[in-house]
């Protein structure tokens, strides 16, 4: 239960940092001042999408939680295993990389410009990086049968609520391309 804990608070806190780092950011004038999505030119901050407002804090603290739970009662999972989450885990921040370093990528808090990440971006990856190599590791010890019960519960409800505000900001448009 205490690395439940540890892991879920360990989120908070990088979550949080983000905020901390876009304020400052904001402040010092090092990325552009925020416009809102129904702007003609919108410049989204980190609080103006879905999957971090809500899909991070609630759905991936679950996963994160579950994930916690798993591996202080369980058997810790193999080398193999652990290897390949965190080669899945970096093989989707690449892909995140890759996407926002676009010169068609839509601006925001995290990648200002074009190929350009700022500190809250750069945050950003770090925080990326870890959740989706946790999520991979649950992923595959769901799909290898390791997960069960209240565990798998949980993981699945936090994957539930994580993929409804990927879909809230897909419905939105904020993964649209810039159209040139």
């Amino acid at each position: 239960m205490v690395l439940a804990t540890v892991l879920v608070g360990a989120d908070m806190i990088l979550w949080i940092a983000l905020f901390v780092v876009q304020y400052f950011e904001s402040r010092a004038q090092m990325i552009p001042q925020r416009a809102r999505w129904n702007n003609p030119a919108p410049f989204l901050y980190m609080q103006d999408w879905h999957t971090i407002l809500w899909g991070d804090p609630l759905g991936l603290s679950l996963i994160n939680g579950a994930a916690g739970l798993y591996l202080s009662t369980h058997q810790l999972p193999t080398t193999v295993e652990i290897a390949l989450a965190l080669g899945l885990g970096a093989f989707v921040t690449l892909t995140f990389v890759h996407i926002n370093r676009s010169p068609r990528h839509r601006p925001d808090s995290g990648t200002p410009r074009p190929g350009t990440f700022s500190w809250t971006g750069k945050i950003h990856l770090l925080y990326f990086f870890v959740q989706a190599s946790l999520c991979s590791l649950m992923f595959e010890l769901a799909a290898g049968g390791a997960l069960e019960g209240t565990i798998l519960f949980v993981a699945k409800i936090g994957g539930v609520i994580y993929f409804a505000s990927f879909l809230a900001d897909w419905h939105l448009g904020r993964f649209a391309p810039l159209q040139k």
